[in-house]
Order: structure tokens, then C-alpha cells, then sequence
């Protein structure tokens, strides 16, 4: 099988690999569509992740069952399916105060070799903890937005979206835009969002945002109690992974409210905080590390039943040969937003 191996950063290269075979609880799945996170393109990962050799790039496909293992039962060959890269043993403490990336099986749970790649298997846990049959007449394109739309599921459900809220996003890529439809769909009154990039600011008008501000033209708190009657916002997501973004999110936050650390930051970076404003001002500073499998059936319901519109933030499909360039349109983080590879034809909806 072919896969799109990525050597450091900036550095992917298709190659042939094995075919992978399933072992006793698991399934092989051919992949049909695979996004590409914001997380597979920052440079500290990546660096990380390649330092003892390369790995396939991708966590967020989809595809159809190709092989079972043994005492494998609840799918068939053919079958549409959901595979989450990590998934939780639902029983043990963690998981029973819903904790589920801290779980020990969903570390250790996984898809080999990685999502970019024209098979894949996914381990027992994995099949067990957090896969199951896609809705009928599902594209591989919407399916592949589960994985993401369920990261932003959880952070605004942990942020104590509620309706009625002003929600602030700090960020317009994809997950930013993404929050930007989810949060019209869970009834915010107000939505406001701040990108450097014109085009993504543009493009969050578009998605529905009340105003849009550019953290170059000045102090993001001030731009946005300018616009919204000299409130802050009662959920703010922010997505950069500077610390500057997230001083100036916490600064958008209205009293009783809350921010949410959405990336992940580099292991050195520090952040200077001020507990006595935190405090009378009660704002919680809450961090959302992605997704569980009550995130991910929310997020294929809201797609399956139209209420989330996947098409409004994929730009770009591109074949497996271009997983270059689906990197690189991820990385520059300028007019793009969801990008997809497609591997394999076009061929519609999954069975």
C-alpha cells in the first residue's frame, strides 16, 4: 500500500509500506478521505514525533472495513466506518467521570500507521472504545470531519456553552470557523472572532460571526468591548499556542467566564497570570485535549442530520500524490481551511 510518510517538518514523501493485517479484535479499514489537523503541521510536534524515525501523516479518516479480526462481529466487510485514533477502556475511574483522554487505554490505543495511508489498522481498544457503522449515504469528505468537529464539540462543552452565550474565537482556522458554526447551531447570541490572516477574517463573517477583529490593529479586549457594549465574552476559545494569544484571551473574558486553551503548546512555554483578577473576576481558565466517544457521536449526528454543513469549511481535496501540498496549505494557515486527501477515486457516499 502506499502512504504519506512525513520525515520532519515540511517533509512528506508517498512510499510503499506493508499492508497492514488485523489481529484479534481488529479491523483493517481502507481509508477513503483523511484531513489534515492543524496539530499534524506544528513545528515542535512534528520534530518530536519524527525524532526516532518517520511516521504516516494523519489522524482524522475515513473509509470502509477491508479485513476483521478474530471474534470481530459487530461490523462485515464493506461496512462504513468511524475509527478514532484514540479511544478509552468506559470502564475504569477515569472514564466514569467521563476523564476520557486520561484514561490509560486511550494512550495506548491507536490506528497503524497513521491516517494517510491507503490501509489502516485499528487496534482492539480502538474498535472496542470508540468506532462504530456510519449513517447511510455519509461522503468519506463529511466523515472525516467527525474526528475534528468532536474536538470543538468538547471544548464548548466544557467551556459551559449555553444559549445565549457570547462566544469570542480567538483564531479562524478550522477548528475556529468550525466553532463558529457549532456555536450558531447551539444557540450563542453572539459570536465574535479575531484573525491576523484578511481572508479567514472574511470568511468568519461569512460563517456568521457579529464582527471580526484583527489583533494588529490593536488590544483584542478593547476591539471587542468596543463591540459588544463594553462586555467581554462568556466563552472564549483560543487557539493560537502563543502566549500572547492567550493573555489576550484571558483579558476578552467577561466576569464569571471562561477560556479555553484549544492547542497544544509547546512544553517551555510559561504563562504569566494574574490570580487576584482571576479570582473576583471568577474566570476559569479551562484546557480541551481532544475528544471522547460522546464528543464523536454528538459530531456525526450534527452531521448526519445537516445541522453542522461540512462543506462551508473544506477548501481543498487533493489526492494522496499532493499530501505535500496538503501540508503546506495547512501550515501557511492563509486561505484554506479544512484540507482534505482524498485517497483513492471520488466515489461518492460510503455503503
Amino acid at each position: 500500500m502506499r502512504a504519506a510518510r512525513i520525515y520532519g517538518f515540511g517533509d512528506v514523501r508517498i512510499e510503499e509500506m506493508p499492508d497492514p493485517f488485523p489481529g484479534p479484535g481488529e479491523v483493517v479499514v481502507r481509508v477513503r478521505a483523511c484531513g489534515i489537523c492543524t496539530s499534524d503541521t506544528l513545528r515542535w510536534y512534528i520534530e518530536k514525533k519524527t525524532a526516532s524515525g518517520p511516521i504516516v501523516l494523519g489522524h482524522e479518516p475515513a473509509g470502509e472495513v477491508a479485513a476483521l479480526g478474530s471474534g470481530v462481529t459487530n461490523y462485515r466487510v464493506g461496512d462504513p466506518i468511524f475509527l478514532h485514533h484514540h479511544a478509552p477502556c468506559g470502564c475504569c475511574r477515569r472514564c466514569l467521570r467521563g476523564d476520557y483522554v486520561h484514561c490509560p487505554t486511550w494512550r495506548r490505543s491507536g490506528i497503524d500507521p497513521g491516517g494517510c495511508a491507503e490501509l489502516v489498522r485499528v487496534t482492539a481498544e480502538s474498535v472496542a472504545g470508540d468506532s462504530f457503522a456510519l449513517p447511510a449515504g455519509m461522503t468519506p469528505e463529511r466523515a472525516a470531519l467527525i474526528e475534528p468537529l468532536a474536538c470543538s464539540v468538547k471544548a464548548l462543552r466544557r467551556g459551559k456553552m449555553k444559549e445565549g452565550s457570547h462566544l469570542f474565537i480567538l483564531g479562524l482556522g478550522v477548528m475556529g470557523s468550525m466553532e463558529v458554526l457549532l456555536g450558531r447551531a447551539l444557540g450563542a447570541e453572539k459570536i465574535f472572532g479575531a484573525d491576523f490572516h484578511p481572508w479567514r477574517r472574511a470568511k468568519g463573517l461569512e460563517l456568521g460571526c457579529d464582527a471580526v477583529f484583527d489583533p494588529a490593529s490593536g488590544e483584542l479586549g478593547e476591539q471587542l468591548r468596543d463591540a459588544n457594549e463594553g462586555e467581554g465574552a462568556d466563552l472564549v476559545v483560543v487557539h493560537p499556542t502563543s502566549g500572547e494569544a492567550l493573555e489576550a484571551g484571558i483579558d476578552c473574558a467577561a466576569a464569571g467566564g471562561t477560556v479555553v486553551i484549544y492547542s497544544p503548546c509547546a512544553p517551555e512555554l510559561s504563562l504569566p497570570i494574574n490570580p487576584h483578577d482571576l479570582y473576583f473576576d471568577e474566570v476559569s481558565l479551562v484546557p480541551s485535549y481532544s475528544c471522547g466517544p460522546d464528543d464523536t457521536r454528538a459530531a456525526s449526528r450534527l452531521i448526519a442530520s445537516g445541522k453542522f454543513d461540512t462543506t462551508k469549511v473544506v477548501t481543498h481535496v487533493l489526492p494522496l500524490e499532493e499530501a505535500q501540498r496538503a501540508f503546506d496549505l495547512t501550515a501557511a494557515a492563509g486561505e484554506s481551511l479544512k484540507v482534505l486527501v482524498r485517497l483513492g477515486p471520488p466515489e461518492g457516499a460510503l455503503r
